[in-house]
């Protein structure tokens, strides 16, 4: 409910988190912008983020291995570029 346009894919995943192997609904989404990045035609997976408090959302590999990243842990942030391949 907090991705504007997600759609359900009609299907589930099996994620392995720190709290064991959950199941989760994968939902459709046209567009996701991080700042200037757009992701474009990808399956998200909603499942509660328990102990998470004040974060809204897990980027995976499979869509941080597209970009060079850094993570800024002083900063918060998450810095994204477009790799040079």
């Amino acid at each position: 409910g907090r991705v504007p346009g997600a759609a359900p894919a009609g299907r589930t995943i099996r994620l392995g988190t720190a709290g064991g192997v959950v199941s989760a609904p994968l939902y459709r989404v046209d567009v996701l912008r991080l700042g200037p990045v757009e992701l474009t035609d990808l399956d998200v997976a909603v499942m509660p983020l328990e102990g998470l408090d004040g974060v809204d959302g897990l980027l995976g590999m499979d869509q941080l291995s597209r970009f060079d990243f850094r993570i800024d842990p002083a900063a918060g942030r998450l810095l994204l570029a477009h790799r040079r391949d």
